[in-house]
């Protein structure tokens, strides 16, 4: 007996389908591959405060612009996952999955509400498999749940305008309020679509009571980074107008577009040639498109399009070098707008359409890396196992309390990850980051031999003086934990003496 099941459900299947694979893709291997370093080490260490000592804070990570913060909303959206990992820091690595993950569906519905199936299909698979978005989505770090929020707001702002909708004023000034607290990146984006809104709402009949209430909640997720500012003096606003009277102004729009082709080009490990000319392709057929599409589809790409385009103006602006995650709000336009591209392509000669589709299918598959020594960015051989592995041998070894730690394998020679593993996990916290000089034991976790070590000119070592190395372990890769104990006056006499 044969089984027929309706479109509706082969749909479903589908989607179930896909969705196993990408949630399978993100979370294999996910200790060894994800980021465990000094941001997310001082993120835990915050949510530590707040479930364990019940310090809760206003504020949330400190931007790359001078002393501005930015709002704790990712703090409090990490609670629950540390609460139920019962503090284990693969909590954040979950959390950001299972946001990416919403991405993937909204994505999904987004594409098959306002353009068509097929065209929604093809989003389904290139985000789930896609090599840069796996990677972003196992960073426990506030920008790389953006995604999601962004979607959430294209499709709001969609509904309210192409359905009149007004109930989805609510979802939309909710992520709206998420999005300014994540990065500040995304304040473009913000204005492109609050605009949007505005005229939907100034300039047709829309429900007012929803219209306000969207707003009312909006304010009310902004509450504790509004008090702060009341609180001290409006400390972070003038922080940002301190930095833009003294910094000078620059302009360079040929490297904010460079970043943002660069970004693309990586979600499917395209480089080269290749790159350039998929590149090039999808500007000409885009612009083709948008001038033989329908009225709907017009008012998707637009939208997009004017997202896409003013990010980049206004990243033109930044003087800071711009890693290519600054425009991750713009992850989900770019994969409907590849998705739109390759079902035109599908529809008008197939099998240009499917090789389009299966180059970037085949080169993201192509470089899927699980045998990886290391976590994402972390140096060399060294992941959050490794971390984990040094910070319990510590704990089991140390017999004061009056000990420190530091590491030489990048530039957090504090050793923040480690600090929170002693602190949270094995209940041992080491001295403050300002106390080298008062510890009787030093712990050193370093790739380097051992004199190389005892003669480290970084001030978390060369503070801890007079010293000897007491002890070694060999963590992983040729990666090493050292023990290094603070001389006393016998131990100097006797060394003088040659005993």
């Amino acid at each position: 007996m044969r089984i027929k099941l309706s479109k509706t459900k082969k749909e479903l299947v589908l989607l179930l389908f896909v969705f196993l694979i990408a949630a399978f893709l993100r979370t294999y291997k996910v200790r060894d591959l994800t980021t465990f370093s000094a941001d997310q080490g001082r993120d835990a260490l915050i949510i530590k405060k707040i479930l364990v000592d019940y310090r809760f804070t206003l504020l949330g990570p400190k931007t790359s612009i001078s002393d501005v913060h930015l709002g704790p909303i990712y703090y409090y959206l990490l609670l629950p996952f540390f609460w139920i990992f019962k503090l284990d820091p693969i909590a954040g690595s979950i959390m950001t999955i299972i946001f990416d993950l919403g991405t993937l569906l909204l994505i999904f519905y987004f594409v098959k509400s306002f353009i068509n199936p097929q065209s929604a299909i093809f989003a389904l698979f290139l985000y789930s498999i896609s090599l840069q978005v796996i990677e972003f989505s196992r960073i426990a770090l506030n920008p790389f749940i953006t995604p999601f929020f962004s979607i959430l707001a294209l499709f709001s702002l969609t509904q309210i305008f192409i359905k009149e909708k007004s109930k989805f004023f609510i979802p939309l000034y909710l992520s709206l309020a998420v999005l300014i607290q994540l990065h500040y990146l995304n304040f473009p984006f913000i204005i492109v679509v609050t605009l949007a809104s505005l005229v939907k709402y100034f300039f047709s009949k829309t429900d007012k009571k929803n219209f306000l209430l969207g707003i009312f909640l909006g304010i009310l997720i902004l509450t504790p980074f509004i008090v702060f500012e009341l609180r001290h003096q409006f400390f972070n606003t003038q922080a940002l107008f301190a930095y833009f009277k003294t910094s000078t102004p620059t302009f360079n729009l040929k490297y904010s577009i460079i970043n943002f082709l660069n970004l693309t080009a990586s979600y499917f490990a395209l480089k080269g040639t290749l790159a350039i000319a998929l590149t090039l392709l999808t500007t000409f057929l885009l612009t083709f498109i948008f001038f033989t599409a329908n009225k709907k589809q017009k008012t998707i790409i637009k939208l997009l399009l004017a997202v896409i385009l003013f990010e980049i103006f206004f990243a033109s602006f930044i003087k800071e070098n711009l890693a290519s995650f600054y425009f991750i709000c713009l992850q989900p336009g770019i994969f409907i707008l590849i998705a739109i591209i390759i079902n035109f392509l599908y529809k008008k000669m197939k099998i240009f359409g499917l090789t389009f589709f299966l180059i970037l299918i085949i080169t993201s598959i192509a470089r899927l890396d699980y045998h990886r020594k290391n976590g994402y960015t972390m140096p060399e051989g060294w992941n959050m196992i490794g971390v984990q592995k040094a910070s319990s041998i510590i704990a089991q070894d140390v017999e004061t309390k009056n000990f420190n730690v530091a590491a030489t394998l990048d530039g957090d020679t504090r050793a923040t990850p480690y600090r929170y593993f002693l602190e949270a996990i094995y209940k041992k916290p080491p001295l403050d980051v300002i106390q080298y000089p008062e510890a009787e034991v030093l712990y050193v976790i370093s790739r380097s031999q051992e004199k190389d070590v005892l003669a480290n000119p970084v001030w978390e070592i060369s503070s801890f003086n007079p010293k000897k190395l007491e002890k070694k372990w060999h963590l992983q890769n040729q990666i090493f934990l050292y023990k290094i104990k603070k001389l006393n006056i016998k131990d100097m006499d006797s060394r003088e003496k040659g005993w």
